[in-house]
């Protein structure tokens, strides 16, 4: 129903008694108080903020920032466990490969150089319950000068044309009986060639040679050894007690094929004049050893030690055998001494 103003009443009056301002107005104040207090107008949001707070330390413990690089607050990992069998190597070294020869292979190189041979130049030595090969000269000229057992290179052989052979050949001719001597073959895994563990084998080898060239009147006068077999030829003239009763002289070449770094200098004086001879080319480490060697001998004294390089050898000596040879032989006449024969 609308209200009427009536005569005496002012307009407050009669607006307050009106309905809409009865009624509407606590709505409208609720609503302003609603919107004045953001605390009481959004209570669901408060409530649920703590959340997002509670999860944030998770990324930071699942990934952490590295150090870039390690220092005092830095957590290094522990190193890794060494695999077995570390410790043993780190105490001392492996020990060496013993020396197990190659039998069938040796029988079959000896089969080989045996075959096509001249009456009486092919020798078999036994050693223990082994035959060994050996090639022999007898002397063609006068006078007698003994006998010069040769001992061949890792690669080489009894009859090598550039170095052994050459040398079994032409010493015969100067008054020299050869003896060339075959040398073990070193199974697979077995100690190299010219390595101290082979030493007794080669000692008993040539002991056996020796014998036998004394039973023909042809005492030792000179070891010559290439390579591996320069290396024994080595150990046996400052073994004492080890060399042939009667040797005068000793000729090494390319003695590094068989030596150790410490075996690279005399380990006292010369007990016999010694031939040293290396290829001019054989590279820096084995001419370095050879000057350690020749030096070594200066120091320690004793007998007449010559040094010599041979120009243009590299790895192959058969080109300048020429040159190898006569310096040998030069050597061997100047130091061993000729047989005199006393008239009767």
């Amino acid at each position: 129903m609308r209200s009427r103003w009536q005569p005496g009443q002012t307009r407050r009056q009669t607006l307050a008694g009106h309905p809409l301002v009865r009624h509407g107005l606590p709505v409208v104040c609720g609503i302003l108080l609603l919107i004045g207090c953001p605390a009481i107008a959004e209570p669901a949001p408060a409530e649920q903020e703590p959340a997002p707070t509670e999860q944030k330390p998770a990324p930071t413990e699942q990934k952490p920032d590295p150090p870039s690089s390690p220092g005092a607050d830095a957590t290094v990992p522990p190193a890794p466990a060494a695999p077995e069998g570390a410790t043993a190597s780190a105490a001392g070294p492996a020990p060496a490969a013993p020396a197990v020869a190659d039998l069938a292979a040796e029988a079959r190189a000896a089969t080989e150089l045996a075959r096509g041979r001249r009456a009486g130049e092919v020798v078999k030595l036994r050693v223990g319950e082994r035959e060994v090969l050996a090639l022999w000269r007898p002397r063609t000229s006068a006078p007698a000068r003994g006998s010069v057992v040769l001992l061949h290179g890792e690669r080489s052989t009894v009859d090598d044309p550039a170095i052994v052979g050459a040398l079994r050949q032409d010493l015969p001719t100067h008054g020299f009986a050869s003896l060339a001597l075959m040398l073990p073959v070193p199974a697979g895994g077995a100690a190299p060639a010219g390595s101290a563990a082979w030493q007794p084998d080669v000692a008993a080898r040539l002991s056996a040679a020796v014998a036998w060239l004394e039973e023909r009147n042809a005492p030792v006068r000179a070891l010559v050894g290439h390579g591996a077999g320069a290396a024994f030829v080595k150990r046996i003239l400052e073994e004492p007690g080890a060399q042939p009763e009667g040797l005068e002289a000793v000729v090494l070449i390319d003695s590094e094929a068989g030596m150790r770094e410490s075996e690279a200098v005399w380990s006292g004086p010369l007990a016999l004049p010694v031939l040293d001879i290396v290829g001019n080319g054989a590279g820096t480490e084995a001419l370095l050893r050879s000057e350690e060697r020749r030096s070594s001998a200066m120091r320690t004294g004793g007998a007449e030690y010559r040094s010599v390089r041979i120009p243009g050898v590299i790895n192959d000596w058969y080109p300048a055998r020429g040159r190898l040879v006569a310096a040998v032989r030069g050597f061997l006449l100047r130091f061993t001494t000729p047989e005199v024969l006393v008239a009767p």
